[in-house]
């Protein structure tokens, strides 16, 4: 278990090329990838893909719109949906998607990344919305209790206001747990160590690994879980929750 530094692991890039993979848990990967250009109309049969623009702006066409998506939001394009990413300056993208998921899916063309199998081109229906995490933070009155912001491939992203305090010590029998503080500055204590998260950097908590967040001045947490994670594990108290709003 080793935290990642976005903007450290960004450094290394040097030009645009294929997605990196700095984090997996639940079947699903973390990817950072450079773009530049665009990559070809194509859709995912089965998986949905989250994309969130760490720096710089790129542009998602589908067939009966484009979004734009600047620094510091994302939108989950939806599986079967047939989408055409565009970035006109160099952009840094952090990718959520499960494992098998490749880049232009049932397209195999020179900017095809890795192999992948046909997928059918279905015709959208389904409503697809970017997410400003900035704003949706602003709209958070409450402290230690997440609010779902997307969800895709079984998973959700929550984000979550912290004040001064901790949570419980506790695991989860079988979900990993991805912590990724936007802003701030949280602890994350282990039996063995403790790991600090500051802004910009992100840990994945394994199933079954003991932990507790620890928190001294308010902080922003993004995290990414099953949905049917709770929030103290195995642990049941009064900072258990269990149902959550959407933002």
């Amino acid at each position: 278990m080793g935290k990642v530094n976005i903007a450290e692991q960004f450094a290394l890039m040097k030009e645009p090329g294929a997605p990196k993979v700095v984090a997996e848990l639940n079947g699903q990967v973390v990817e950072l990838v450079l773009l530049k250009g665009e990559i070809a109309w194509h859709c995912h049969k089965n998986e949905d893909e989250l994309f969130l623009v760490i720096k710089g702006r790129i542009r998602i066409d589908f067939r009966d719109r484009q979004v734009w998506l600047e620094e510091g939001e994302f939108l989950v394009a939806p599986r079967g949906v047939e989408h055409h990413p565009v970035a006109e300056e160099e952009a840094y993208v952090l990718l959520f998607e499960p494992d098998a998921t490749r880049n232009t899916s049932a397209v195999q063309n020179e900017k095809t990344l890795a192999g992948g199998g046909k997928g059918e081109l279905i015709k959208q229906g389904c409503v697809i919305e970017k997410v400003n995490i900035a704003e949706k933070f602003a709209q958070i009155k409450e402290c230690w209790s997440p609010k779902i912001a997307a969800e895709l491939n079984g998973q959700v992203v929550k984000l979550v206001k912290l004040d001064k305090g901790e949570l419980v010590w506790h695991h989860h029998e079988s979900e990993d747990e991805l912590f990724w503080v936007t802003k701030g500055q949280m602890r994350i204590d282990f039996r063995d160590r403790q790991v600090w998260l500051s802004a910009g950097e992100l840990i994945v908590v394994p199933h079954g690994v003991e932990h507790i967040p620890v928190v001294e001045e308010e902080a922003h947490q993004l995290l990414f879980e099953p949905e049917n994670t709770s929030n103290t594990g195995n642990v049941q108290n009064e900072m258990t929750l269990t149902s959550l709003d959407r933002i």
